[in-house]
């Protein structure tokens, strides 16, 4: 035991393995040796070892903790749970069986459950960072932001190198769009425990969202560069940040499936293989979008259209409940709205199965707040990817991709089986009215200038694209690019780069963020849309073309470099969908300096508004309903 205080572990191991081999059943060797094995990484030998000397003294709290702590290690959370429950009926308040126990809880998923004992560890012992730490963790998964950010500070406050939690806060303010804090946190992290999981990918988000949102071309530019090259099986980027810099359809696809690998192999299913005997199909779309967000102003409609005598339609709602408009419009579009926010994706999944789900429709992706951790666990018979993320999951568990022949030319670039909609993979809200158009000095518009608009957010405007928008405006004297607000820092590095290109920056119109009608009615006052690549536009797209804006965009390769060109399609416009950056910028300038060939595709798309499938939401609904029966049989067919 003096060597082991003294930390001379191999002399230690050796003296109490030669004491074992005269006596195997001496309880104290059995304890220290299995103690020693723990700590050196070794769970399955302390576990049996420590096992054993459970044998001998059946209730000693502390061979029961550092037992339960072994069993941990080997994934067996149930038995270890057990343990720590013996440990504390002997020894009530004992801390390291608290956190123990509740390390086993979280890895059972019973959240709340871990919550408490870590509070209760906390409570005894204040000054331990590990507790502060894990139950920053539990309140995190729960949805108590600031709470959790509080317990982070005081694991920070008590061990300043704790890299676990550097990492944990970091992700947290990450998620909360704080990135200069994250990156602090996030280095910090990456300079203590470069080996940590995700933290490379984290660190990676954080850079290019903080170059997006600041408009920083040059920045963003040089982290994609970077990206393809750090694609491995040990690393993994972003995927969504992949989708913005790179439209390359199997690059992204060898990504998503090293993450999914990584992080969210496939469960034991919740579903197997039973046939539920329905009179209609049981649909559920499973989104964190259900609120103030893009997601949901597409899919509003369609719900409402959905054929009730052939499908009852349900929502798993697991994001936050913002009390808007257009959440309240969903809640009563719904058949039933199942509100699991914050809780266990095995309480979710199971929920899903009793509910005996034909046909999940996954609306996120590789986006925030993904679903992978429920949809891993298999808890319907078919499970959909449509609409939210523009690319493949890279999952073994998501049977299908809904989309449409242009924005998926190359199947080999999916994991899915594709499933191909016969006119275009967006379904518009038609239900939308713009409010009264104000005149162009309002919104500081210049009256007789030709006025190019380009709504897309920030952090899809790239380098290369930004340049082509300057040539353009060089090209044509006088005109006017329309953008929606950034930041006053992100409006400064506009400006310089504008600047550069021998641009005045005061040809750089920003809008401020106005509520949805009055935002469509000034779409009116520009006289063509301005694309993005290799994102298009999606929703934004559709908006300029439900309000008569024509849109210039390039079709690329990929998913997310084809929506545009699908839309432009589906709605009677393809001449406006050019295959270069070349061709793009010409077809832009030659628009400008036409005026009759431009009023002629507006007063086409304007006609086009009443008939095009595009706009036929009913049409939509009943051609993706096809496929989710077709889909829901070809599973259950095997």
């Amino acid at each position: 035991m003096t060597l082991h205080r003294q930390g001379r572990l191999a002399e230690a191991e050796s003296r109490y393995r030669q004491i074992l081999a005269i006596d195997p059943r001496l309880f104290p060797a059995l304890f220290m040796l299995g103690s020693l094995r723990l700590q050196q990484g070794d769970s399955s030998e302390a576990a049996d070892l420590l096992g054993r000397a459970l044998q001998i003294a059946p209730g000693d709290c502390e061979a029961l903790t550092q037992h339960g702590l072994a069993l941990i290690g080997l994934g067996r959370f149930a038995d270890a749970a057990s343990a720590f429950n013996q440990a504390l009926a002997s020894k009530p308040g004992t801390v390291l069986a608290l956190t123990g126990r509740a390390a086993a809880l979280r890895g059972l998923e019973r959240t709340a459950e871990a919550l408490s004992d870590f509070d209760a560890a906390v409570a005894l012992d204040p000054t331990n960072p590990d507790t502060w730490n894990g139950r920053g963790a539990q309140l995190r998964k729960l949805g108590r932001i600031g709470e959790a950010l509080e317990s982070f500070d005081r694991a920070l406050a008590l061990w300043p190198d704790f890299a676990e939690a550097l990492q944990a806060r970091g992700e947290l303010l990450s998620d909360e769009k704080n990135y200069p804090a994250a990156l602090t946190d996030l280095e910090r992290a990456m300079a203590l425990d470069p080996a940590r999981p995700a933290l490379f990918e984290n660190l990676l988000h954080v850079k290019m969202m903080m170059a997006h949102e600041a408009c920083d071309l040059d920045r963003a530019q040089e982290l994609a560069a970077q990206m393809p090259g750090l694609i491995t099986e040990k690393h993994v980027v972003p995927p969504m940040m992949l989708l913005l810099c790179c439209d390359d359809p199997p690059l992204q696809r060898r990504n998503a499936e090293n993450l999914i690998a990584k992080r969210f192999p496939p469960l034991a299913p919740f579903w197997e293989g039973t046939r539920y005997n329905h009179d209609r199909i049981r649909l559920a779309y499973i989104s964190s979008d259900f609120n103030h967000h893009a997601v949901a102003g597409q899919v509003a409609e369609l719900i409402a259209c959905h054929d009730r005598t052939r499908f009852e339609v349900q929502a798993i709602s697991t994001g936050a409940d913002d009390g808007g408009a257009e959440r309240r419009r969903l809640m009563a579009g719904f058949d039933a709205f199942h509100d699991v926010q914050g809780q266990e994706a095995r309480a979710i999944a199971r929920r899903i199965r009793e509910l005996e789900v034909d046909v999940l429709v996954d609306l996120n992706g590789h986006t925030q707040h993904d679903n992978f951790d429920v949809l891993r666990r298999r808890p319907a018979p078919a499970q959909v990817s449509w609409l939210g993320y523009a690319g493949t999951s890279g999952t073994p568990y998501i049977d299908a991709l809904i989309a449409d022949a242009v924005v998926v030319p190359d199947a080999s670039a999916f994991s899915e089986r594709l499933y191909l909609l016969p006119d275009t993979v967006l379904c518009a809200d038609t239900s939308r009215a713009p409010a009264a158009a104000p005149d162009r000095a309002a919104v500081g518009l210049a009256e007789d200038a030709f006025v190019f608009c380009a709504f897309n957010r920030g952090w899809k405007i790239t380098a290369p694209v930004f340049h082509s928008w300057m040539r353009i405006l060089r090209a044509v004297p006088g005109s006017l690019l329309w953008l929606k607000q950034p930041s006053i820092q992100a409006q400064a590095n506009l400006s310089a780069n504008a600047f550069a290109h021998g641009v005045d920056p005061a040809r750089l119109i920003y809008a401020p963020p106005l509520p949805l009608d009055a935002h469509l009615a000034r779409h009116a006052l520009a006289d063509l849309f301005l694309d993005t690549f290799p994102y298009t536009g999606h929703a934004t797209a559709c908006d300029a073309l439900w309000t008569g804006l024509p849109v210039v965009t390039r079709k690329g390769r990929g998913y997310a470099a084809c929506v545009s060109a699908s839309l432009l399609q589906a709605v009677g416009l393809p001449e406006l969908v050019t295959e270069t950056q070349e061709a793009y910028e010409a077809l832009a300038i030659a628009l400008a300096r036409d005026p009759g060939r431009l009023r002629s595709l507006r007063e086409r798309l304007r006609s086009n508004r009443a008939t095009a499938p595009l706009f036929d939401t009913k049409r939509f609904a009943r051609a993706i309903e096809q496929l989710y029966a077709r889909i829901l049989a070809d599973r259950l067919s095997g």
